[in-house]
């Protein structure tokens, strides 16, 4: 008899083994696939601690030959696997800038790649403000002079004696587009230094486009208010600095107010270069803006 209930004991400890063991490794098993279960030890963390990472900007590169800029880069965003910081204080200029490479229907390339006639005929059905310059112009296509409100804004330019405010036909056309975006941020002025410079060049071989009277050096805008934003006192920012996206920095209401000024002007994808104190020394007191025939990105440095 005692032997008989040694075996039973035996047995029943063996099969309450056999149980644990199966338990532990099934419990093992289901969290491996889901990182909630709880394993022997206490809690397992799970892969995702729920900070929400910001995307990172989507602007690389310029192409060579199409503004005051540096060879492109490749690709439309950033390299690199580690994502932005999200800053502190949110502002307009902080969202992501993407679509560098532009469609058909985006303005700059729509605009830029107009004929002659057919900007003309264009910029007088839109009842554009503007006045034939009939004076040599070597390298634009039509000449223009500002004769009044564009797009709602007063733009500012050179007098008539002087032909740094000569513009092509196209740049009125953007000047138009401009403005709807400029209304929005309540300028009601801009006030430009130099677009027509002929001869101007990037290099020995390729001409700046200020040559063709398609690129415009903004140097301050009028508010509604009566402020004035002016690009060398009031820009805040380091050379090689991100303008735009969430890398992108500025202390300080006017220095904002700047930066999401060129940000949307960027997103609304009516100039190809847009090219600000960040960019290099030469740029320290005014915005570079130009549109170029075939140009193919919108870029913002």
């Amino acid at each position: 008899m005692s032997r008989w209930m040694s075996g039973i004991s035996k047995l029943a400890c063996g099969v309450t083994l056999f149980a644990v063991g199966c338990a532990a490794a099934s419990s093992s098993k289901l969290a491996d696939r889901d990182p909630e279960v709880l394993r022997p030890d206490g809690p397992q963390p799970t892969r995702d601690s729920g900070v929400v990472q910001a995307e990172p900007p989507g602007e690389a590169g310029v192409l060579v030959g199409e503004s005051d800029a540096a060879p492109d880069l490749a690709g439309d965003s950033e390299s690199g696997d580690a994502s932005p910081a999200v800053p502190a204080t949110r502002h307009p200029f902080h969202e992501p800038v993407t679509g560098a490479t532009l469609s058909s229907r985006a303005p700059a390339k729509r605009l830029a790649n107009l004929s002659p006639a057919a900007c003309r005929a264009e910029a007088k059905r839109r009842k554009l403000a503007v006045s034939r310059d009939r004076r040599p112009t070597p390298g634009v296509a039509t000449a223009f002079r500002v004769a009044g409100p564009i797009g709602g804004i007063k733009f500012r330019t050179a007098g008539r004696s002087s032909r740094f405010g000569v513009f092509d036909c196209r740049l009125a056309l953007v000047f138009d587009e401009m403005g709807q975006i400029l209304k929005r941020h309540e300028v009601t002025e801009v006030i430009v230094g130099t677009i027509y410079r002929p001869g101007s060049k990037l290099n020995k071989r390729v001409k700046s486009q200020h040559a063709h009277g398609l690129a415009a050096d903004v140097v301050a805008f009028a508010l509604a208010d009566g402020r004035r934003l002016s690009v060398q006192k009031d820009w805040d920012g380091d050379i090689g600095e991100p303008v735009c996206g969430p890398d992108g920095h500025a202390e300080g209401e006017k220095a904002i107010l700047l930066r999401n000024i060129v940000c949307d002007l960027r997103r609304a994808a009516i100039f190809h270069h847009i090219l600000t104190p960040n960019y290099d020394a030469a740029h320290y007191d005014h915005f570079h803006f130009d549109i170029k025939r075939n140009g193919r990105r919108a870029i913002i440095r």
